[in-house]
């Protein structure tokens, strides 16, 4: 049997100090950062996740993180895990008892309350290799305090399962204009920061102008990045809110990340009588 606790930082604010999960075979329990001093919430360290199975390390991280970026991509959370302990262990019989911690220096504002109750309602359903690597991708950018990381991660998630990044720019091209949250920012993308769009070819400008600016920094050919430039950092922050929201439309409407999981794979435990 093995035990694994990692930190797990998100924009959550949750009320109970403990849940207890069970996400396709694995019992887990979510620990909220508590002050050892006061009994209060701890508002600057992340909070705790620990799962318990029989599963190898490797196995036992990669469902715990798929479920958590499951649970945050439904509720519109941001969230950033790292990697904590494993135990092999033969004595873990109460989940109930068990209370190792992995807290770290939070980086996310609280900003995402629940329902008492309503806190692991959503869950989005994951079936696939794609669906789960292309939550990866998208919920990283969605973390990211870094423009440029944000930017190019978002890139990623519009240009997967594909290597090849004229893929990336015909699927904008293809879905801008259904977006209709984004039309305030298009005007922002043709003022010339990064030169001009032709044929209002918005992708391919974002490939050639944006994504290897960042990529490169250095450019023998079009304009180069320019740190705390005030002009492109506006710009930049446009094409990010832009690359977003294709992003997600993509995610839920090509690889069907707006449904929710069913009981089956995921419900909550009463570790007094389940476990």
């Amino acid at each position: 049997m093995f035990a694994y606790v990692m930190s797990l930082d998100s924009s959550a604010i949750l009320s109970q100090k403990s849940y207890y999960l069970w996400y396709k075979g694995m019992y887990m329990k979510y620990m909220k950062s508590i002050n050892r001093y006061t009994g209060m919430p701890d508002f600057q360290h992340t909070d705790s996740f620990f799962a318990i199975s029989s599963s190898g390390e490797q196995n036992i991280w990669i469902k715990m993180a798929e479920f958590a970026r499951a649970w945050a991509y439904a509720n519109d959370l941001n969230i950033r895990l790292d990697p904590g302990m494993i135990i092999s262990t033969s004595s873990f019989k109460q989940i109930e008892s068990i209370n190792y911690e992995c807290c770290k220096l939070r980086t996310l504002a609280r900003s995402q309350g629940f329902v008492d109750g309503a806190e692991f309602i959503k869950v989005t359903k994951i079936d696939t290799n794609e669906q789960a690597d292309l939550l990866k991708l998208y919920t990283t950018a969605d973390a990211s305090p870094d423009l440029y990381q944000k930017i190019l991660f978002f890139w990623h998630t519009i240009v997967y399962p594909h290597s090849n990044d004229f893929n990336g720019a015909k699927y904008i091209n293809e879905h801008i204009s259904r977006i209709d949250m984004i039309s305030s920012y298009i005007p922002i993308l043709y003022d010339g920061t990064f030169g001009n769009i032709e044929n209002n070819d918005i992708g391919s400008y974002i490939q050639k102008h944006i994504r290897n600016a960042i990529a490169h920094i250095r450019r023998n050919n079009g304009t180069s990045l320019i740190i705390d430039d005030i002009s492109q950092a506006k710009h930049l922050d446009a094409v990010a809110k832009v690359l977003k929201a294709i992003a997600k439309y993509k995610l839920d409407n090509d690889f069907c990340l707006k449904y929710n999981l069913l009981y089956k794979d995921f419900h909550m435990f009463n570790p007094k009588t389940e476990f």
